[in-house]
């Protein structure tokens, strides 16, 4: 039995030791996919940077931690809609977001290569902080119309999670360094990030108000400003390249 233990306990501490590790930047462009804004899927306007360090589990899959900061603009100007080039909404956001993510390269690459490339697929899962705003609306007399009315606007940062997924494609040369391309899709679990879905406390100040007067006024404030579909969430994109450093002894890939 402690033979047994022995080998398991080698075993594993020379697994451990055979990884071969990754630590890499990247920098790119962002874009958002929202009620605000363009239709284009892949449209990076404004920076997106991050760095990520990977475990390379065998000569195609790998795990890695992601850090990544963007901005995001969305504007209804560069929208192909009519109805949005009319309404003519600007909004800008920033989002922190950390990932774990599964890689899954399509050829052999994470051994001892002097110079190797493939095409990857990668997915996984995260949360982001965004910028949200939230209002807070008194309404001091029956005013059905809403116009006799102290809005108050609060600013704020919130957490969501999100699904990051998405394709690349990397070179490695002179066997430690590699670069590569990656487009990444985030779908996010919030309608806000182009803050068109804002939490509103209504106070009513008048007890004069009859309930279903007070439920037309919070129809009103409701439509005038939640913004889109907020039944739909919102998406972010990252595009860019990555430069990556290797080090470590590789694992003994064997069949």
């Amino acid at each position: 039995m402690k033979r047994f233990f022995c080998i398991i306990t080698i075993a594993i501490s020379t697994f451990l030791l055979a990884q071969r590790h990754e630590v890499g930047i990247f920098l790119g462009g962002a874009n958002a996919i929202a009620d605000i804004g363009n239709e284009t899927y892949i449209a990076p306007t404004e920076i997106a940077v991050g760095g990520f360090y990977k475990r390379n589990l065998n000569e195609r899959y790998s795990l890695r931690l992601n850090a990544a900061f963007g901005k995001l603009k969305m504007k209804d100007a560069e929208s192909d809609e009519q109805y949005k080039i009319d309404r003519n909404l600007t909004r800008t956001n920033y989002v922190g977001e950390g990932s774990l993510i599964f890689e899954f390269n399509f050829f052999d690459f994470n051994g001892i290569h002097r110079n190797a490339h493939t095409p990857y697929l990668f997915a996984g899962i995260g949360g982001f902080s965004y910028k949200k705003q939230d209002l807070s609306i008194d309404l001091s007399t029956n005013d059905l119309g809403g116009t006799d009315m102290v809005t108050t606007a609060t600013s704020g940062y919130d957490f969501a999670a999100t699904i990051p997924f998405g394709i690349g494609y990397k070179y490695k040369f002179n066997y430690n360094w590699i670069i590569g391309a990656e487009l990444g899709f985030r779908t996010t679990f919030t309608d806000n990030l182009d803050k068109g879905d804002p939490e509103i406390a209504i106070n009513v100040l008048d007890n004069s108000l009859s309930q279903d007067e007070i439920d037309i006024i919070e129809r009103q404030i409701t439509d005038t400003y939640k913004i889109g579909n907020t039944n739909s969430n919102d998406w972010y994109v990252f595009t860019g390249l990555t430069l990556a450093y290797t080090f470590g002894r590789p694992p003994c890939y064997c069949d």
